[in-house]
């Protein structure tokens, strides 16, 4: 995919191609059936493969060094199902001594020495849910078990102490008024023209993995369950698994 979803592009823009992939997911996990989606998938997969994986991560455009966007990459093939692609291995270990930030790690810094510098928040985003994913899945890696442990250790210290808390409150839909607050942006950086409203969004997702993917984990875990009494037993006490977020 390229910016203004150009067809006679030949430019692939993994960062808007990240979106792309997650707006796939999405569907699939709302029921969207599109005719073609699949082999959308296939060729995206293809595409990270063969033209954006370069020397252990994920870059810009195809030919370009590993980015920030190793962790992108990871992110998509994981949530289409390729998590135990070699690719993804290989990102994981890039990305091994990462740990969320507002400035990232100095210019000059090796990729796999700390989070790039020029768009740390934008890739810690993406970051926080390939940690998860690999650190909390059945049977995972005991260094991705460790490296999702460090970034929430990190993750859990960092946001809640850096939110600005307003004096204002808001009604909350039980009735109680709550408190507002926000993540400021940091400095100039790429994507910083999204301001405190950007800033503050990533950081809020990052935190809600904790919920989203939490969910993933536990249907994950029902559905194995769900096979093996269909295998091993004539009956099975499980008819259907739906799930949803409800509100506390």
């Amino acid at each position: 995919w390229d910016y203004k979803i150009d067809k006679t592009s030949t430019r692939d823009d993994l960062s808007f191609g990240g979106w792309a992939m997650q707006a796939i997911k999405a569907g699939k996990m709302a029921g969207l059936h599109v005719d073609g989606m699949d082999e959308c998938i296939k060729k995206a997969i293809k595409c990270l493969k063969t033209r954006n994986f370069r020397n252990g991560g994920f870059n810009y455009v195809a030919g370009g060094n590993p980015t920030g966007l190793t962790a992108t990459g990871c992110l998509c093939m994981q949530l289409l199902g390729y998590q135990g692609e070699p690719e993804v291995t290989a990102a994981l270990d890039t990305m091994r001594k990462w740990l969320p930030s507002y400035t990232g790690a100095p210019r000059g810094t090796k990729l796999s020495e700390g989070l790039p510098f020029n768009c740390p928040q934008y890739y810690s985003y993406y970051a926080a849910q390939c940690k998860y994913q690999a650190g909390m899945c059945q049977g995972a890696f005991p260094a991705n078990v460790k490296a999702w442990q460090d970034w929430n250790l990190a993750m859990k210290e960092l946001y809640p102490k850096t939110i600005v808390t307003l004096n204002e409150t808001i009604e909350g839909i039980d009735g109680k008024p709550k408190a507002i607050g926000y993540w400021p942006k940091r400095r100039e950086e790429a994507h910083s023209d999204g301001g405190d409203v950007m800033s503050t969004c990533l950081c809020a997702l990052q935190l809600m993995a904790y919920y989203r993917c939490a969910m993933m984990e536990i249907e994950t875990k029902l559905n194995v369950l769900n096979q093996e009494f269909s295998l091993r037993y004539d009956r099975n006490p499980i008819s259907s698994i739906k799930s949803r977020l409800k509100t506390p």
